[in-house]
C-alpha cells in the first residue's frame, strides 16, 4: 500500500508542477486537492480493512462493505468541503484525481502479475 500511495502522489505531484508552470498557483493547489480527494479514503479504507478482528468470511464481506461505504462518504465529504471552501480549477482538480486513479488502476495490474 505504500508505495502505491507514494506512486500516487509522486504523480500527481508531477502533474502539480507542470500545473504551476503552464497556469498558474490555484491549478497547481487544484491538482494536489484532486489527489488528495481520492487517497485519502483509499488509505482510510486500507487501514479499516487490515484491522485485525475478522475470523469468518462474513465479517470479512461484512468490513469490506463498510469500508466502502466508508470510502464513499469520506470522498463525498471532501468533495463538498473543497468545492465549497476552497477555489479550485475544475479541470486539474479532476486531471489530479483521475490521475491518481489511473496510477492505483496501472500499479493494481503490475501488482498482480507479479
Amino acid at each position: 500500500m505504500f508505495f502505491l500511495v507514494l506512486t500516487q502522489f509522486i504523480v500527481v505531484g508531477a502533474f502539480s508542477l507542470i500545473s504551476l508552470y503552464v497556469q498558474g498557483d490555484m491549478a497547481s493547489q487544484s491538482a494536489i486537492f484532486g489527489g488528495l480527494v481520492y487517497c485519502i479514503p483509499y488509505i482510510v479504507t486500507r487501514l479499516y480493512q487490515n484491522k485485525q478482528g475478522a475470523d469468518t468470511a462474513s465479517k470479512v464481506m461484512v468490513k469490506a462493505c463498510i469500508s466502502v461505504v466508508y470510502k464513499y462518504l469520506i470522498t463525498g465529504a471532501l468533495f463538498a468541503y473543497f468545492f465549497k471552501y476552497t477555489e479550485v480549477h475544475l479541470i486539474t482538480f479532476f486531471l489530479g484525481y483521475i490521475f491518481a486513479f489511473v496510477v492505483q488502476c496501472i500499479m493494481s495490474f503490475s501488482f498482480k502479475r507479479n
